[in-house]
């Protein structure tokens, strides 16, 4: 009871992006010894309208293509395999790889045959002679 003007405030933890209200003052002069105050708090959520998120659209794709070659593993894996050594090649050229590193990659193949090979091969005309050929010779 001093005959002071003092201000009475609400304060609110809740986010303003969400919600809505208003925080209400009273001023009041303390001359008596008691005195009952009645503040209104009515928060209202805001009605927001999501936007989407333009990351989304890109990141959708990627993320179905993955989902597709976890779910068709075993058709992707030779593909991948297959990818995986075309990239090394890319790596290995710009850095101008030494002959161990090629032949770990694309191991030589014996191209020379003998020149009983190289007969069978021309004497391969038509069909009657391919099928005595194949009896007439062991398959291992």
């Amino acid at each position: 009871m001093d005959n002071e003007t003092y201000i009475l405030k609400l304060s609110s933890s809740l986010s303003r992006s969400t919600y809505s209200f208003h925080l209400e003052e009273i001023y009041f002069t303390a001359n008596i010894s008691y005195k009952h105050f009645t503040l209104r708090f009515q928060p209202q959520a805001k009605h927001v309208e999501q936007e989407i998120n333009h990351r989304f659209f890109v990141v959708l794709p990627f993320a179905l293509v993955i989902l597709y070659m976890i779910y068709n593993h075993e058709l992707m894996s030779p593909l991948l395999s297959s990818l995986i050594a075309i990239l090394q090649l890319a790596l290995s050229s710009r850095s101008k790889p030494s002959d161990a590193q090629t032949s770990k990659l694309f191991p030589t193949v014996s191209t020379t045959a003998t020149s009983d090979q190289m007969q069978d091969s021309r004497d391969f005309t038509g069909t009657d002679s391919l099928k005595k050929k194949i009896k007439s010779k062991k398959i291992q």
